[in-house]
């Protein structure tokens, strides 16, 4: 059974507040937390469309974040002189 039927068969109901949350989960080095990660938050943007724009500012200051950390280490890794 997948996430969305089980959620629903519980009588569950995904609230908003609950995205950045899941923002965490979605980044997870464990590959079943990702996927029912991004099923939960697919079904959060379908049934509450106006959160779409919170979402990607979300994910778009997760990656800028990502993206500043791997610039840091890739620049700290040049850096250091080969013996």
């Amino acid at each position: 059974m997948g996430f969305c039927r089980l959620w629903k068969s519980l009588g569950l109901q995904l609230e908003s507040t609950i995205a950045s949350a899941m923002m965490e989960d979605i980044m997870s080095d464990i590959a079943c937390i990702r996927k029912a990660a991004v099923e939960a938050l697919t079904n959060l943007l379908r049934e509450n469309p106006d959160d779409l724009s919170t979402i990607a500012q979300l994910t778009t200051s997760l990656y800028e974040e990502k993206l500043y950390v791997s610039y840091a280490l890739t620049r700290v890794a040049h850096s250091v002189p080969v013996k």
